[in-house]
């Protein structure tokens, strides 16, 4: 993999002799600001639909059947998501078709993207989405803004807890360029009351104000938009800062500054080339650099016991040509990328060599490396009526990790290939859509789960992938005024990655279990009147573990997701320049992996959630005050802990300044 590069260009070398203009599009179906695609059944939204839907990708997100959000109470902690009974490891994030997912630890936050940036959101339940391995949970991608007239946005908040934010964007439209400039400035103090030990009487609980539980976000992004030829080439670059404290849960002491501190910057370029050939379509090319800088300060009580640098280099490129032959296409893909992930530690400002007994606690500064190609094939099939696809895509890796402050370091390598499958068919009537979707998925295990920190925690370069056979079936139906949609799916998933602890603190990855999975979801949406929206979603899961391996994961349900979803809208219009949304969520059966209840023995998973958002628009003006969690209801979130309550925030956005 050293000529990754090189075999790149080789590869866009091959199509340099073609060149006629043409356009491959997909028939969608929009519902309620919703769009379907019939070609690969996924779920397309564009940037009115975004910004009607909600204030940041989470809100948007939540509100999708068969989608979950992970997160941790309190604005700023990791957000990550769930796709139909997934971890959040098995979903796929992609942005401007670079997949975000590190390889170091294998998930995204998606605190760090600004809805502001979004132009559009594609999000399949089922499988990829053109190119890559086919995912387990699914795949989310975000395409940022390609705007083509002039445009000035401004939009700033407040709120709750200490909750502000500013964010404005600028277009300018030259003959051939189109010129975006953005920035996000967001802080809020998360200061809210929970039940808390007293730090000065440590066997005393009372309700307090979280101490140390801030957060702040910076981002600035630019790009350019230009034609050149038969090219349509995008560059871009996003300059992100954020600042996160971490709150003591167990000792709400007033000098703890535990925080950590995130840099990041990203350079992108995308190329779509459209050629002038009866059977090649267009050729797409993208290459993005992007450099993260993570600092972690250990201050409990205000004295730093603890310091780790943590710093990520990620170089991708990626190319697809397009090919067309009367009623089918074939676009194969290669994906390549190079990631380095290096780890530094300090203990009273001074670095330290690493103890490599597992029997105490210790980390060891790690420097590790993946190389990774992935090819996809994939034909298309689409007629009036009928259409249909098959992929194979095959992920080559080379892995290497190395202690860099260990008195004997070691190097360990792994190269590994894996490779997945998928299928569909889909028939489009006058009114109403049939699919049927067939799947066999793929994990890989990240480099922390092969390599571990090299100290107490060793990591298994043994493992293998976590693998899933999955089938669906999914039908809606569509009229001027009413939506219905209907899926059904099943999944045996094999191979589950699981941290083992033993008594001393020391650990290891393992391949633990398999599970069984069905789910259910259904939506519907009716336009009663004018004046009158009314949707409403739910999703059931059934799940069941089995392991030989360790018997506290046999006979369990699926840790960290609700089984039972249901959420339901209301939207009345009272004018064109005003209207009310009354929402409501219903979420039970969330099982940790230690049995969900309180010491008094009451089920501590019901999530009832209110919201109520009132609009007002007058021209280019629009004010929002929306109260989340109306009724103040109190639930555990997926760190077992309490979250914040009823919290208002006020809303007001300026186009075309």
């Amino acid at each position: 993999m050293k000529y990754l590069l090189l075999i790149f260009f080789l590869f866009s070398s091959l199509n340099l002799a073609f060149a006629k203009e043409s356009t491959d599009t997909i028939e969608t179906i929009e519902v309620n600001g919703e769009q379907t695609a019939s070609i690969n059944n996924s779920l397309v939204f564009d940037r009115k639909s975004l910004l009607a839907l909600g204030q940041d990708l989470t809100s948007v997100l939540q509100k999708m059947a068969g989608v979950q959000i992970r997160q941790v109470s309190g604005v700023g902690n990791p957000i990550s998501v769930s796709i139909r009974g997934s971890t959040t490891k098995q979903v796929q994030i992609y942005l401007d078709g670079q997949l975000l997912n590190d390889s170091q630890f294998g998930s995204f936050d998606l605190n760090t993207l600004s809805l502001d940036q979004v132009e559009s959101l594609e999000i399949s339940k089922n499988g990829s989405l053109g190119s890559g391995l086919t995912p387990i949970g699914g795949v989310i991608k975000i395409n940022t803004l390609n705007p083509n007239k002039d445009h000035n946005r401004l939009a700033t908040s407040i709120g709750s807890f200490g909750y502000h934010s500013l964010s404005t964007s600028m277009v300018k439209k030259f003959k051939s360029h189109s010129l975006l400039a953005g920035f996000e400035l967001l802080n809020v103090d998360n200061d809210y009351e929970s039940l808390l030990r007293e730090y000065n009487n440590p066997n005393n609980f009372s309700e307090q104000k979280l101490k140390n539980n801030q957060y702040q976000k910076t981002n600035f992004y630019l790009s350019d938009n230009f034609n050149l030829s038969d090219h349509a080439i995008k560059l871009n670059l996003d300059v992100k800062h954020q600042q996160k404290h971490f709150a003591n849960y167990q000792n709400n002491h007033p000098d703890n500054s535990s925080m950590l501190k995130t840099r990041s910057w990203r350079i992108g370029a995308e190329d779509d080339w459209l050629l002038q050939s009866s059977w090649v379509n267009s050729m797409q090319m993208s290459l993005y650099i992007e450099n993260k800088y993570e600092d972690y300060f250990d201050r409990p009580e205000g004295i730093e016991e603890f310091r780790g640098e943590y710093r990520t280099k990620t170089l991708a490129a990626n190319l697809s040509p397009s090919f067309q032959w009367g009623q089918i296409s074939y676009v194969p893909a290669l994906n390549a990328l190079i990631e380095k992930y290096q780890s530094t530690s300090y203990k009273n400002s001074e670095t330290f060599y690493c103890d490599q007994s597992s029997s105490v606690k210790s980390n060891c500064d790690i420097s590790a490396k993946q190389e990774k190609i992935v090819l996809t094939n994939r034909i298309n099939y689409h007629s009036a009526n009928w259409s249909s696809f098959f992929q194979h895509s095959s992920q080559f890796e080379s892995n290497s990790n190395i202690e860099t402050n260990a008195l004997s370091p070691e190097k360990i390598d792994r190269d590994k290939t894996y490779h997945t499958t998928e299928f569909g068919v889909a028939y489009q009537a006058e009114q109403s859509n049939y699919v049927l979707n067939l799947h066999s998925a793929s994990r890989p295990p990240t480099l922390f789960e092969l390599f571990g920190d090299r100290g107490a925690f060793k990591g298994n370069k043994n493992l293998q992938d976590e693998r899933s056979d999955s089938i669906s079936f999914e039908y809606d139906y569509q009229t001027q005024a009413f939506a219905f949609d209907f899926a059904f799916y099943h999944k045996n998933l094999t191979n589950s990655i699981v941290a083992i602890y033993y008594s001393s603190g020391a650990g290891h990855y393992e391949n633990v279990s398999d599970a069984k999975l069905q789910g259910v979801e259904s939506g519907i949406s009716y336009k009663l009147n004018d004046a009158i929206d009314i949707s409403a979603r739910t999703e059931l899961l059934n799940s069941n573990t089995s392991s030989d391996k360790v018997t506290s994961s046999n006979d369990r349900y699926l840790p960290g997701i609700y089984h039972y979803n249901f959420n339901y809208q209301i939207t009345y219009k009272a004018s064109d320049q005003l209207n009310l949304t009354w929402s409501q969520q219903l979420r039970d059966k969330l099982y940790y992996n230690k049995p969900n209840k309180f010491d008094d023995g009451h089920d501590n998973s019901l999530n009832n959630q209110t919201d109520i958002a009132l609009r007002y628009q007058y021209q280019d003006y629009k004010l929002t005050t929306t109260v989340f969690n109306l009724f103040n209801n109190h639930y555990q979130d997926l760190a077992n802990r309490p979250t914040q309550g009823r919290r208002l925030q006020l809303t007001l956005t300026i186009e075309n300044l």
